[in-house]
């Protein structure tokens, strides 16, 4: 019997394993549906001095950069981040082939300081000439509308902001406060009248100021 009850306390104190989630769960990140697609397209980005050929996914809301053939998130750029989309230009001493001044068939993404990127450019070569123009109008429109959108919602969150303190403030509390005891000592005294009214016709005229006043009271 002894070894009945130990062996059942060991079952009931034993703690119930924990569900071991691998790491690349928390960090791996995939691509958003292929329905958000604006652009998908492979393209040579600059790193560390040297080209290297990423796949670009362009959404109304990020930039994102995964591997070719891959659907696993590298690195993105969110477009309202973005201060600027445009074509590098070069000194003397840069070794990349180009056109006069300006890097060959390339584009040069500026993101903003306190940003998700923290101010990083990227720079990026079409692998397909007749790409260039193409993209770097479609991502500058991009950019502008997202941080159009950006800066609505922050108007609008300011005005959220703005309400929810005047909600809360003292004022605001006791004028509520006031209206609402006003509504319910009129309900009182009009239900008296009702009565009164009933008796004496000549009370109309005083029904006819309390139902102005409920009015009134019902607006606010």
């Amino acid at each position: 019997q002894m070894l009945v009850s130990i062996s059942v306390k060991r079952a009931f104190s034993k703690k119930p394993k924990e569900e071991v989630v691998p790491e690349e769960d928390f960090l791996q990140r995939v691509l958003p549906p292929p329905s958000q697609y604006v652009e998908d397209v492979n393209m040579a980005l600059f790193i560390n001095g040297f080209f290297h050929v990423r796949r670009v996914i362009v959404t109304e809301e990020s930039i994102f950069f995964s591997m070719p053939g891959n659907d696993d998130i590298i690195d993105e750029i969110p477009l309202a981040e973005c201060t600027e989309v445009k074509i590098p230009r070069m000194n003397e001493a840069d070794p990349f082939e180009h056109d006069g001044n300006q890097y060959s068939h390339c584009l040069q993404i500026e993101t903003e300081l306190d940003g998700y990127n923290a101010g990083r450019y990227y720079i990026l070569k079409v692998l397909k000439v007749d790409d260039h123009d193409r993209l770097l109008k479609g991502l500058s429109k991009l950019v502008k509308v997202a941080r159009q959108r950006r800066l609505a919602l922050s108007r609008f969150q300011r005005s959220q902001g703005h309400m929810r303190k005047i909600f809360k403030s003292e004022i605001f509390q006791k004028v509520s406060a006031l209206i609402i005891f006003a509504n319910f000592a009129q309900s009182i005294v009009e239900a008296q009248l009702i009565g009164a009214r009933d008796n004496d016709p000549s009370r109309d005229g005083i029904q006819d100021v309390f139902e102005r006043v409920n009015t009134v009271n019902s607006t606010l």
